[in-house]
C-alpha cells in the first residue's frame, strides 16, 4: 500500500516536472525567436549579415549618403551667408573661445565620374554648423574648414562653404587672420612644401597643419572631425557632461589629458578577448541572473528550493550569455544612450582619428612629432606614440558620438564593409 502510494507521488511529481520542463523549453524558444527577429535589425549581430547581402547594405549606405547631402543643401539654402560670417567672426575675436572646431577635408570624387563629389562635406559641416549656433555651451566656438587639397580652389564643396563659415587652406589662403604657419622646428612654411615622401606623410603634414590653425586662436579645447564624419544628436549634452562634470576641467587646466576620442569603429566595439569586454560580458550576465534569482525567490517565497533557485540561475546566466554574444557588445552599448551619466570613459585604443577633442597645450609638440621625416607610420599611429612617450593621458568616449559616414577611404579610396555605415 505504502509503495503503490509513493509510486503515484513520484508519477505526480515527474509528470509536474515534465510540464515545468517543457513550459521552460518553449518559452526560451520563443524568445530566441523573437530575439532573432530583432537581430534581423541589428547592425553587428551575429545574423545580421546572414540575411543582408554586400550589394544590399551598399545601397543602403548610399541612400543615406544622398539623403544627407540633400539636407545638407536644404540647411544651407534656409542659412545667411553674412549673418553666419559676422556670427564666427565675432567668435573668433574673442578671448574667451570654448572650442575651436576643425574639420580636415580634402577633394574626394567618385571613381566612376571624377567631377561628381562623394558628399561628405556638406552634412558634416551643416552638421557641426547646427549645433554651434543653436546650443548655449557652444556660444563662443567657433567651426572652420581646413582645406588641405593641393590644389584648394578646385575643391568645390570646400570653396562653395567659404562663405558661409571661417576656413583656412594649407596651399592657399585663409580667413582666420593668422600668419602662414611654419613646419615646427624649421623656417620652411607648410604652403612651401608640396612633395612627401609617402602619402602616410602628407596625411600627418595635413593634420599638424590643422591641429596648429585652431591652436593660434588659443581656444580652451581643439575637436577636429575629418570631413566623413557628422555628430549624434546627444552630442552636445554629452560633451558638455563630460568636459563640466565627469573630468571637472576648468577652462585654465593643463594636461588633465591629451586627447579625448569621439569615435572608434564599431566592428572593433564587439566582445572579445580584452580584460573590459570580458568583465562587461560577465557584469550584464550576473546582473540579469540576480535580477532573475531576486524575481523567483520573491515569487516563490516559502516553497523556493534550493535546487529550483540554483536551475532559474543556471538558465538566466547562460540565456544571457546567449543573448549577449548574439545582439552584440555594439548594440547593448546604445542602452548607455539613455542618459549622458551612463557613457563611459576609458583609456584610448590607437586606431583612428575621425573625431578628437586636444589640450591645445600639447599641439605644438605633438606637430613637431607627427611632421618628422623618421615617422612613415598612419597619424593615428603617431599620435598615440607620441602620448606614450610623453606619458600623457588618452581617453576615450563609448558609445561613440560621432557617426562615420566615409564608406570610401581618404587615402587609397578602398571601399570599406557597408555594415560599419548602417
Amino acid at each position: 500500500m505504502n509503495a503503490r502510494k509513493l509510486m503515484k507521488q513520484i508519477a505526480f511529481f515527474s509528470d509536474g516536472l515534465n510540464k515545468n520542463v517543457w513550459k521552460w523549453l518553449t518559452s526560451v524558444c520563443i524568445y530566441f525567436a523573437v530575439l532573432c527577429f530583432l537581430c534581423f535589425f541589428l547592425p553587428f549581430s551575429k545574423i545580421f549579415t546572414v540575411f543582408h547581402s554586400y550589394e544590399s547594405l551598399f545601397d543602403q549606405v548610399e541612400a543615406a549618403t544622398d539623403g544627407r547631402l540633400r539636407a545638407a543643401k536644404q540647411y544651407f539654402q534656409t542659412q545667411n551667408p553674412e549673418l553666419s560670417s559676422r556670427i564666427y567672426s565675432n567668435r573668433i575675436s574673442q578671448v574667451n573661445i570654448l572650442f575651436a572646431v576643425g574639420i580636415i577635408t580634402i577633394k574626394r570624387t567618385k571613381k566612376t565620374n571624377f567631377l561628381e563629389s562623394l558628399g561628405y562635406l556638406l552634412p558634416s559641416v551643416a552638421h557641426m554648423d547646427s549645433i554651434l549656433k543653436s546650443h548655449r555651451f557652444f556660444n563662443t566656438s567657433f567651426l572652420f574648414i581646413c582645406n588641405v587639397d593641393a590644389f584648394p580652389s578646385t575643391h568645390f564643396d570646400a570653396v562653395d562653404l567659404y562663405k558661409f563659415v571661417p576656413y583656412t587652406e594649407r596651399f592657399g589662403n585663409n580667413s582666420l587672420n593668422i600668419p602662414a604657419l611654419t613646419i615646427p622646428k624649421t623656417n620652411i612654411r607648410f604652403i612651401d612644401l608640396t612633395t612627401h615622401s609617402t602619402k602616410y606623410s602628407k596625411e600627418s603634414f595635413d593634420y599638424a597643419f590643422c591641429l596648429l590653425s585652431a591652436a593660434a586662436l588659443n581656444p580652451h579645447f581643439i575637436l577636429l572631425l575629418e570631413e566623413d564624419t557628422i555628430p549624434h544628436k546627444d552630442f552636445p549634452s554629452v560633451i558638455e557632461h563630460l568636459i563640466t562634470f565627469r573630468l571637472n576641467l576648468p577652462f585654465n587646466q593643463k594636461h588633465e589629458f591629451g586627447f579625448l576620442k569621439l569615435y572608434f569603429p564599431s566592428k572593433w566595439q564587439g566582445f572579445g578577448f580584452e580584460f573590459t569586454k570580458i568583465l562587461d560580458l560577465l557584469c550584464c550576465c550576473i546582473l540579469v541572473t540576480a535580477v532573475a534569482g531576486v524575481y523567483h525567490y520573491l515569487r516563490s517565497f516559502r516553497s523556493a528550493t534550493l535546487p529550483g533557485l540554483n536551475s532559474v540561475l543556471l538558465s538566466a546566466f547562460l540565456v544571457t550569455l546567449l543573448t549577449c554574444l548574439l545582439v552584440g557588445r555594439q548594440n547593448i552599448n546604445e542602452l548607455r544612450r539613455l542618459s549622458k551619466h551612463f557613457y563611459r570613459l576609458q583609456s584610448s585604443e590607437g586606431c583612428c582619428t575621425q573625431a578628437m577633442v586636444y589640450q591645445p597645450s600639447i599641439v605644438s609638440s605633438m606637430a613637431e612629432y607627427l611632421v618628422n621625416p623618421l615617422s612613415n607610420e598612419h597619424t593615428d599611429l603617431a599620435i598615440l606614440d607620441f602620448t606614450y612617450l610623453n606619458s600623457i593621458r588618452t581617453l576615450q568616449v563609448e558609445p561613440n558620438l560621432f557617426f562615420h559616414t566615409g564608406l570610401y577611404t581618404t587615402l587609397n579610396q578602398v571601399q570599406k564593409h557597408p555594415e560599419e555605415f548602417i
